[in-house]
C-alpha cells in the first residue's frame, strides 16, 4: 500500500507523500486514489485505475445512481443548446444554419422548433419556445406532429387544414 500512514485504525485510509488511498473494506477490491491527477477507482484492488474526475470534468461513466435529476442537463451550451433535458422533458432543437463561437463556427439551433419527448409521448413543436404540456389534449392541439400512447397523428400545416390521426380507439380517422 506504500510507505504513508494510516488515517484510520483499520486502515481503509492511507497517505503517502503524493496520495489518499480509501479501501472499501467490505470489498477491499474496490478502491480510491486521490492524487495530483485527479480521483481515480479501480475495482480489481489496483491493478487498473479509471479517472473518475480530473481538471477537464466528470467521467460519467465512472458514475452510479439510483435516481438522476434532470432539472437541466443541457447538450451543447446554453446559449445554443442542441439537446436539452429538463422539467418540460428531453427536447432536440431544430439545427438552423451554423454561428460562431469562440472562433469555433459551430452549428445553431432554433430553440422555439423542437422534438419533445415527455409523459405524453414524443411531439413536435414548432414557434413555440416555452410550450410545457400540462395534458394530451394541450399536445393534440399544439404539436404538429405526435406519437402519444393513443396513437400517433400527423397535422397539415396549411391554414384551416385538418389532421391524420392513427388511435386505439379510432383506427384510422380524418379530422
Amino acid at each position: 500500500i506504500g510507505q504513508g500512514y494510516s488515517l484510520t485504525s483499520d486502515g481503509s485510509v492511507i497517505i503517502d507523500e503524493d496520495r489518499i488511498l480509501v479501501r472499501n473494506l467490505t470489498n477491499p477490491a474496490n478502491r480510491v486514489i486521490i492524487n495530483s491527477e485527479g480521483i481515480r477507482v479501480s475495482s480489481d484492488g489496483g491493478q487498473n485505475w479509471t479517472t473518475a474526475i480530473d481538471g477537464q470534468g466528470i467521467n460519467i461513466g465512472t458514475v452510479y445512481t439510483g435516481t438522476l435529476n434532470t432539472n437541466n442537463i443541457v447538450i451543447g451550451n446554453e446559449e445554443n443548446p442542441s439537446f436539452r433535458w429538463d422539467k418540460s422533458g428531453i427536447s432536440a432543437f431544430k439545427a438552423d444554419g451554423t454561428t460562431t463561437i469562440d472562433g469555433q463556427t459551430i452549428p445553431k439551433y432554433d430553440l422555439q422548433t423542437y422534438v419533445r419527448f415527455d409523459e405524453y409521448g414524443l411531439y413536435g413543436i414548432k414557434d413555440n419556445a416555452s410550450f410545457k404540456a400540462q395534458n394530451l389534449d394541450e399536445v393534440l392541439e399544439n404539436a404538429h406532429f405526435a406519437v402519444t400512447w393513443d396513437g400517433f397523428f400527423i397535422k397539415n400545416s396549411y391554414e384551416g387544414g385538418g389532421r391524420v390521426s392513427l388511435t386505439s380507439g379510432n383506427d384510422f380517422q380524418v379530422i
